[in-house]
């Protein structure tokens, strides 16, 4: 199992949860290794084949799950500018077109040859009748819970149009990324945009929530997250757009129009989400609980229990899915509720719901308490780390409330966790190749959170 777990009655909140963005190798639909990615091959030797995989948290944690089938399946157009020489309704990933202009949505295409709308990502076109593309909001990177995301591009020339439209239908649950333009209401692209009555007021109406993770110019995190547009095609940047989310079932959603004459148009990315369906109380802890919470955060609150996770047995509360193969999963650790000095929260990947399961987890303490970064893991093998192997934890550092960045990956039969201050540069805590452990390597795991 893989979990984000917490301890010993204490709070633990992650305000970006866990992010799996692509399933599988070569299904051609999901995120290119610079992104979380989930479910890989089939491995010979027993951690083999499906992993609990958790996340053991305390209030609040986003659970984004990609599928190997595309995710947005039909986009209908209402109110659109449908200018016959080059603005033709919406398109969206895995959507294929030609009746485009020349040099749209690509320098060098010609009207006539077949476009298809790829995945998110640093430099892909933003609109079907315009060359500009989406890039990172330099210093910053790009959002990392974008790249590799389903997308939809409509027209820049739609960015006046009212009414305006966008009926999207998905395949699963989704979380639903809004990129609007600065300088909407004020056309100051220096400050988040200004939503009224008559700038895209629907946005505040239905919920949708800023997206604060510091990945914008100034590194803020009490600032929406940005994006920027290379109006040129020639690698300048010209604006910038702030991110919102929401969160959506499976079915068809609506957007509305853009209020932004002589602006942007807002662009829309789509990626999977999933709440974690299974809840277990692990060894003797009886106290813990979990509750989802839908809306634009749709987050988790854990009330976390038991003794501790260590030695040769654990207890905590577990909330967790299957999971088969690799999985490369992130969290953003905000806050950790000093109760014990060993109160410990983080990223879990667990072999069986048993107390005395063999297990990996990248964890941190409270800034109160031991105030670290560790990977720790039980091994199997007694008298080495204790009865069962279970008190072992390497690497070193401490952690960076309330943007302390976890990650664990897996990779065949070998775990690595790592740590970072921002989600975007990391440092490796360590890692465990699991076939030198007791019984060979890791075999079954679960994806979930726990406390």
């Amino acid at each position: 199992m893989t979990s984000l777990f917490l301890k010993s009655l204490a709070s633990l909140r992650l305000t970006v949860g866990w992010t799996v963005l692509s399933t599988a190798r070569n299904n051609g639909y999901l995120a290119p290794v610079e992104t979380p990615r989930v479910a890989l091959p089939a491995l010979r030797n027993p951690f083999a084949r499906t992993a609990l995989l958790g996340i053991v948290l305390g209030l609040g944690a986003l659970a984004q799950i990609a599928t190997a089938t595309p995710v947005i399946v039909n986009v209908v157009e209402t109110g659109g500018n449908l200018d016959p020489n080059d603005t033709v309704p919406a398109k969206w990933t895995g959507a294929t077109w030609s009746d485009h202009a020349n040099n749209e949505p690509i320098i060098g295409i010609n009207t006539g040859t077949d476009y298809t709308v790829g995945l998110f990502r640093v430099a892909g076109p933003a609109y079907v009748d315009r060359a500009h593309a989406y890039t990172n909001a330099l210093p910053a990177a790009m959002p990392p819970y974008l790249v590799g995301g389903e997308y939809i591009m409509s027209g820049n020339d739609d960015r006046a149009q009212n009414p305006y439209l966008l009926d999207v239908t998905v395949t699963t649950a989704v979380r639903v990324y809004l990129l609007i333009d600065n300088r909407l209401g004020d056309a100051n692209g220096a400050n988040p945009p200004t939503f009224d009555a008559t700038h895209m007021q629907w946005v505040l109406d239905q919920g949708w929530a800023p997206v604060k993770t510091g990945v914008n110019r100034t590194a803020d995190f009490t600032l929406p997250d940005e994006v920027a547009c290379d109006e040129s095609a020639d690698g300048t940047i010209n604006s910038f757009y702030s991110v919102y989310t929401k969160v959506y079932p499976a079915g068809t959603f609506q957007l509305k129009q853009a209020d932004n004459a002589g602006q942007n148009m807002y662009g829309t990315v789509v990626v999977p989400f999933r709440e974690l369906p299974s809840v277990a109380q692990v060894g003797g802890n009886k106290l813990g609980t979990v509750a989802f919470n839908a809306g634009a955060g749709a987050s988790y609150s854990v009330v976390a229990g038991g003794n501790d996770i260590w030695d040769p047995r654990d207890e905590f509360t577990y909330a967790y899915t299957e999971m088969t193969g690799d999985f490369d999963v992130q969290v953003r650790v905000e806050s950790l509720q000093f109760n014990a000095t060993w109160t410990k929260g983080g990223l879990m990947a667990r072999e069986s719901l048993s107390e005395f399961s063999r297990m990996a987890f990248q964890r941190v303490t409270p800034a109160a308490g031991a105030n670290d970064v560790r990977l720790a893991y039980r091994t199997g093998l007694d008298n080495n780390g204790g009865e069962n192997g279970g008190a072992h934890e390497d690497g070193a550092g401490a952690p960076t409330f309330p943007n302390s960045w976890l990650r664990l990956i897996r990779t065949g039969n070998i775990f690595t966790g790592q740590a970072s201050p921002d989600g975007v540069a990391w440092t490796t805590t360590s890692s465990q190749d699991t076939t030198t452990w007791g019984g060979g390597g890791f075999t079954d795991t679960t994806l979930g959170f726990f406390g």
